[in-house]
């Protein structure tokens, strides 16, 4: 007997139309075969985004370009039978109209399928998050805060990639707090050039906070959200995203345990507030995200000061949920995440019936808000410690903890002084009134 002869068969390499291939447009390739042999062929295709549908016995295939701009795959396996006759590939430039293909925003070429995947996934759940809470409408302007850190850089890549489907127009904000010297410098240079390489817009403010009084993470928190607050005034911005992961959740809802809260505490982070601010990747790990930016070839900047084991937030990130995850599991982050998920959907009911409260019970002046005690004690129980608490979120932009709330709970029922200062809060109680106001000027959005 004698072997069958070799399918004679010959394979050249893919073409791909149009060359560069716009993002969401269809794309198309070709190979050319000759085969001189009656043994039929197949060809497999496939892309750095899977599979695609079986050409069968067609030398090309069309499908729909990705999303986001980079350099992808597509591959085809021609087959005779059970053998492998040949595997051809070809990169295909993705890019935005008018964007050159020598300089896609994100590079995906010769990545594997299942990072690529992944990839996709983040973009996917970042969009569902969007969605679900309604954080943007079609045509928003959105700032978005940038310090150059993995987090932040994360959320303004992933907007960009984005910002098509909802037509978003994009504006990086960065505040250089003056702590690091040349570093903080660098930082906002980086992101200067993030910004203008995207074609976004970019706005810089510049303040020392060192030189203000009390905690230094708070005092930088308020010039950041003052910052957002006049973006959003002077820019017309519809809403200001920060980079908050499910990572900075879990470790806020462990520090406000540790400090004393209640039950809205416990809701850790709003994905959305009523000041504007917005959290689109707060479903997201932090390493997450970091995997995120290193598949695409994005770097980012690493501030020392976040390893500064002075600063509350830092020893319970570094020290104190690494010891949980060990002893407990390394889920301990995600449960805590998804408790502050499932507080805040019994939060959102209590803050209707509060904001009602609070209205009947009160009013807003220029120096905080002033609550007619004689309505605030006609209201049930569980009632009257929410407009109390809402009254001084309203006024300082932060929820009071447990101690500050039973304090709270005092002054108004006349059992306390009549004049206190807790913690950003001034607490005044005359003639049948209570006044809460804030120690610094400014409201700014719940943390």
């Amino acid at each position: 007997a004698t072997s069958p002869a070799p399918v004679p068969v010959r394979v050249g390499e893919i073409k791909v139309s149009p060359a560069p291939v716009r993002a969401g447009h269809k794309a198309a390739a070709a190979v050319d075969v000759e085969n001189s042999g009656a043994a039929p062929l197949e060809f497999l295709w496939e892309t750095t985004q899977g599979a695609l549908e079986s050409a069968g016995n067609r030398p090309s295939v069309t499908w729909n370009a990705p999303d986001e701009p980079g350099e992808y795959e597509v591959a085809v396996e021609v087959r005779s039978g059970n053998a492998t006759i040949a595997r051809r590939t070809a990169t295909v430039a993705v890019t935005r109209g008018g964007q050159s293909p020598s300089t896609p925003a994100v590079r995906f070429s010769g990545e594997s399928l299942k990072r690529y995947q992944k990839r996709r996934a983040v973009l996917g759940r970042v969009a569902e998050t969007i969605l679900r809470y309604s954080m943007f409408t079609p045509g928003a302007k959105v700032g978005v805060a940038v310090s150059g850190g993995a987090d932040s850089v994360a959320l303004f890549r992933l907007l960009l990639a984005l910002a098509p489907d909802w037509n978003l127009r994009l504006t990086a904000l960065h505040v250089n707090h003056q702590l690091r010297g040349p570093e903080s410098d660098d930082d906002a240079r980086f992101v200067e050039e993030l910004a203008r390489e995207a074609g976004a817009g970019y706005l810089e403010h510049s303040e020392p906070v060192g030189i203000l009084s009390g905690n230094l993470e708070e005092a930088g928190r308020q010039v950041r959200y003052r910052f957002f607050a006049r973006a959003m005034e002077m820019e017309g911005l519809d809403c200001v995203a920060t980079a908050h992961t499910r990572d900075d959740q879990a470790e806020t809802v462990l520090f406000r345990l540790l400090r004393g809260t209640g039950p809205a505490g416990l809701a850790g982070i709003l994905p959305v507030t009523q000041s504007g601010i917005v959290r689109p990747v707060l479903d997201c790990g932090r390493e997450e995200l970091r995997e995120w930016l290193r598949g695409m070839g994005q770097g980012w900047r690493e501030d020392r000061t976040n390893l500064d084991r002075r600063f509350s937030r830092a020893r319970i990130r570094h020290d104190l949920l690494p010891a949980l995850e060990k002893d407990w599991g390394a889920g301990v982050t995600a449960r805590l995440a998804r408790l502050a998920e499932s507080v805040e959907l019994e939060e959102r009911e209590w803050r209707e019936r509060t904001r009602a409260a609070l209205g009947r019970c009160g009013w807003q002046s220029r120096y905080g808000w002033i609550l007619d005690l004689e309505r605030v004690g006609r209201l049930p129980e569980a009632l009257i410690l929410c407009v109390l608490r809402a009254a001084t979120v309203a006024a300082t932009g932060r929820e009071p903890g447990a101690g500050h709330s039973a304090a709270l709970l005092c002054i108004a029922a006349g059992d306390g002084p009549a004049r206190s200062e807790l913690p950003g809060v001034i607490v005044e109680r005359s003639c049948g009134y209570l006044r809460v106001s804030s120690r610094v000027a400014g409201i700014y959005g719940s943390y």
